[in-house]
């Protein structure tokens, strides 16, 4: 049975009884499961000699979807080396990631690869040593829990919508997609991008695997084109970086309000909406948005934007 624990173990990994026999067998495989992880069906040649054993995967059926791949594992030296290479196509992103994950926020048609090598005694030592390459591309996602759109129709109202979470709504983006290149167990990524109707998002920044935590900043930009198709990554926006930091169970959020506001690009975003915005000039609306209230409290900008990003 399999127990969740805090972090990578550190129990020894002995694989010499690969030096047992030599082998070359076909094996076909048909609801496989890992955990709750299914496999519909799979072709697996596994090839042992000198103490290397060849694991192919052809024919892989999973999640709707697709995949190949090659693991090898080592224990010809003093320490357990493995690589893995594997490709994913058409899978649908939701129910694996639930399956795997436990995260049910993040819904899409999804291709997945990686091609990573390690070796070491231990688990933990694996991690550590971890090189290799991996990409993620979504079609036709959601992000779950909340609907960007309608609260951009709220915004064309004149009201303040509410950011509140609700598994009932969803926002729709035409594609997600980012690589990371991975050096000592720290995963890299400066090309995360995201477009959708009314939202453009890029990131970058690290994933710590040894110690299980994030160093990320992900720089949301609400775009101006309320009614049309949201157009081209440099659409004009509101963006708000926001760096994500601390271990994954429980990372923080350190939104830059202040600097999106100040941001001259941030007024020139909401000039821009200002004109789509029915009953109001754009100047009315730059004024409404960010001239402080009636009290001298915040302007509806700084209430939008704690709102979104900030605590509650």
């Amino acid at each position: 049975g399999y127990t969740q624990r805090a972090g990578w173990s550190n129990e020894p990994i002995n694989i010499k009884a690969l030096g047992l026999a030599d082998a070359d067998a076909r094996l076909a495989l048909s609801e496989v499961t890992y955990g709750r992880t299914r496999i519909d069906a799979a072709q697996v040649t596994v090839g042992v000699k000198d103490l290397i054993a060849k694991v192919t995967l052809s024919e892989l059926r999973l999640y709707d979807g697709s995949g190949h791949g090659l693991i090898t594992l080592d224990a010809s030296g003093s320490d357990a080396a493995f690589t893995s290479d594997v490709a994913l196509s058409g899978i649908s992103a939701r129910p694996l990631l639930r399956d795997a994950a436990q995260v049910d926020w993040l819904a899409g048609n999804a291709d997945v690869a990686w091609k990573v090598s390690g070796h070491g005694t231990t688990e933990a030592d694996i991690v550590r040593s971890l090189n290799g390459t991996s990409s993620v591309a979504l079609r036709d996602g959601a992000v779950i829990g909340f609907d960007l759109g309608g609260a951009m129709s709220e915004l064309s109202e004149g009201s303040i919508p509410s950011f509140a979470l609700d598994a009932a709504k969803k926002t729709d983006f035409r594609s997600l997609t980012g690589t990371f290149a991975i050096a000592d167990g720290i995963a890299a990524n400066n090309d995360l991008k995201l477009d959708s109707q009314h939202l453009h998002a890029s990131g970058d920044g690290t994933v710590d695997l040894p110690q299980r935590a994030l160093d990320y900043t992900v720089r949301p930009k609400l775009v101006a084109n309320l009614g049309g198709d949201g157009g081209e990554q440099n659409a004009v926006g509101i963006e708000v970086p926001v760096r994500i930091t601390g271990s994954w169970e429980q990372p923080a959020l350190s939104p830059d309000i202040e600097g999106a506001i100040n941001n001259p690009n941030t007024v020139d975003a909401v000039k821009q909406i200002g004109k789509q915005l029915k009953g109001k000039k754009a100047g009315e609306i730059v004024q409404d948005l960010f001239g402080k209230g009636e009290d001298g409290g915040p302007s509806k900008a700084e209430k939008l934007l704690d709102s979104l990003f900030g605590e509650e």
